[in-house]
């Protein structure tokens, strides 16, 4: 079993160097009582290094935390071996599912990538889209919405949310 699950690692650590890598779900608890239901594993960028951001998706909640690519594939190793029974690998290349039975059998499938990488994945913090833009705009100036250099002020985000709103509709 520990081979299988072991290819399936060397999977993650080869797409997380050649920046494939699109995310990892792990599902199919082994212990039905317990409250977590799945992780969601996503490469995000954060202070120019790369790191693995882990959802852990509760009944009631989601609990967000980024890992070091070590510490991530350290954690996605011992949650395979204790926790889960499938891990589903999404690359640009393709798709990997692992499945592990109760009797400790582990079967890999391979298919053809469904997902492809976005321009912008590995971004952490996403620009929202904007009718209006804060940017360059003379009325939100005068207004007293945007300083400057063209940057909503902190107690004006509401406001400026609001006649987004309002064009939009």
């Amino acid at each position: 079993m520990a081979a299988s699950i072991a290819s399936f690692i060397q999977l993650i650590k080869s797409g997380i160097e050649k920046n494939e890598l699109i995310k990892i779900t792990l599902g199919n608890k082994k212990n039905k009582s317990a409250e977590l239901k799945n992780i969601f594993i996503n490469p995000v960028l954060l202070q120019n290094t790369v790191k693995l951001s882990f959802v852990y998706r509760y009944p009631t909640k989601d609990i967000t935390k980024n890992f070091s690519i070590e510490e991530g594939i350290a954690l996605i190793d011992q949650s395979l071996e204790k926790d889960f029974f499938n891990a589903d690998l999404f690359t640009s290349g393709n798709d990997f599912h692992l499945l592990i039975n109760k009797n400790k059998t582990v079967k890999m499938v391979t298919k053809p990538a469904t997902l492809s990488i976005k321009t912008d994945s590995h971004v952490h913090d996403k620009q929202k889209a904007r009718i209006i833009k804060a940017a360059d705009n003379t009325y939100l100036k005068e207004l007293g919405l945007v300083t400057a250099e063209g940057l909503v002020k902190k107690d004006m985000q509401d406001k400026y949310k609001q006649i987004n709103r309002y064009v939009e509709i």
